[in-house]
């Protein structure tokens, strides 16, 4: 886990069409996860608070309200985690197609966003290197 971590938040590398698609698929996955891990105790606190079985002590709605407030902040700060990994797997897919990382921006502009989507899932790669980074797939052939 700690090694994914590192390799996302690094900007030494070159994202081919494969590892891109991985990559992703995989933040989504782990998004995913901690939203449905978030939720389930979300939702079993407002199953609670619309239960009523009887008078609650005020201590116990306080701390539940807490607890609804901090699971907020948690699903807000792993929202710009998430974020923040995405446009680094994107940088590093741009550089592969011999782009500026400032492209990055386009993600911020609707309609365009879907375009650039589009070009950085299907367009090919730089064969060989360029100017960021050698090519990922090129197999080194050791000279004597």
């Amino acid at each position: 886990m700690k090694k994914y971590i590192q390799e996302l938040f690094s900007l030494k590398a070159r994202y081919n069409r494969k590892k891109f698609l991985i990559k992703k698929i995989t933040l989504v996955g782990f998004y995913l996860l901690i939203l449905i891990a978030l939720a389930i105790p979300y939702a079993l606190i407002d199953v609670v608070n619309s239960i009523q079985i009887g008078p609650v002590p005020p201590l116990v709605w306080t701390i539940l309200l807490w607890i609804k407030e901090i699971l907020k902040l948690v699903a807000i700060f792993s929202i710009f985690i998430i974020l923040m990994g995405s446009i680094f797997i994107d940088v590093k897919r741009l550089r592969d197609l011999n782009k500026s990382h400032w492209l990055i921006i386009l993600w911020f502009v609707p309609v365009i966003n879907l375009l650039f989507f589009i070009y950085i899932i299907f367009f090919k790669w730089t064969i060989g290197p360029n100017k960021y980074w050698p090519d990922p797939l090129e197999k080194i052939i050791p000279t004597n």
